[in-house]
């Protein structure tokens, strides 16, 4: 019996038989991608992730940290890999992005009462504006010289901008209520979509890495796939992807202010 990082080859009669050990995923709770209920973690992504994985025989856990976090305790666990977190290319020298998972699309937020016209980024730049940690978008602000607060994970969002604690927030298009949004904000423009991502500790062995980007190179956004993303109450946030992230990646664009109309 030979071991070698995490995989154990058994060789009997000239047969081999790989056998690989549990892979433990970090998700972010963020509802309805990924969360907790109960004792169970659950979500769309989480689905997705769980029925892939189990189909190639790759046993999984699931644990909740937030996105900072899990990309920070993937360097010293070479098993984990962090599920759905987005692109940061100031860690690409210590953490493997292996492959991007499905869009993000994040629009402007304002209240109705406020009658706000944001129809482009620069509309941003004489309102008090908060955004989630997306570091794409984090870097775009900042490029523009745009002001902005930055909201931990967990921080309750739309309720501070209903309270009016600031005027705009930039925020995942897939996290919201629709019924809620319509009733209480107005969209004001759609940022071009960046990626959600799975990224893997550099010490998880390349042939590992190569199976995973395979099991997830394949299209999340497909037909096979509807029913776990309707469960979850985003079959709208599905169509709006299968429209446009595949033409965004198409033409290589990077995340801008677009407006909606």
């Amino acid at each position: 019996m030979l071991t070698k990082g995490r995989f154990v080859r058994i060789c009997l009669l000239g047969l081999c038989v790989v056998r690989t050990h549990a892979l433990t995923l970090l998700v972010e709770d963020k509802r309805p991608y990924a969360y907790q209920d109960g004792t169970q973690i659950t979500g769309a992504l989480v689905e997705l992730a769980r029925q892939r994985l189990e189909r190639e025989k790759i046993p999984v856990t699931f644990n909740v940290l937030p996105s900072r976090r899990a990309l920070a305790a993937i360097n010293d666990t070479p098993d984990t890999c962090a599920l759905g977190v987005p692109y940061n290319g100031a860690l690409a020298e210590t953490v493997t992005f292996v492959q991007p998972l499905a869009p993000i699309f994040m629009v402007v937020l304002s209240r109705k009462e406020d009658h706000l016209a944001l129809h482009q980024i620069e509309d941003l730049r004489s309102h008090r504006t908060a955004v989630g940690e997306v570091p794409e978008i984090i870097r775009l602000l900042k490029r523009n010289a745009l002001p902005h607060t930055v909201l931990p994970a967990g921080k309750a969002a739309t309720e501070m901008l209903s309270a009016g604690r600031f005027d705009a927030l930039i925020a995942d298009y897939g996290t919201l209520p629709a019924a809620v949004t319509a009733e209480r904000f107005e969209i004001g423009f759609l940022f071009e979509p960046t990626d959600m991502w799975l990224a893997c500790s550099r010490g998880l062995p390349q042939t590992m890495q190569q199976q995973l980007k395979g099991i997830f190179a394949e299209h999340l956004l497909g037909e096979q796939s509807k029913d776990i993303w309707a469960r979850f109450g985003l079959d709208a946030y599905r169509s709006r992807a299968n429209e446009q992230w595949a033409a965004a990646h198409q033409s290589g664009r990077t995340p801008t202010g677009k407006s909606k109309h």
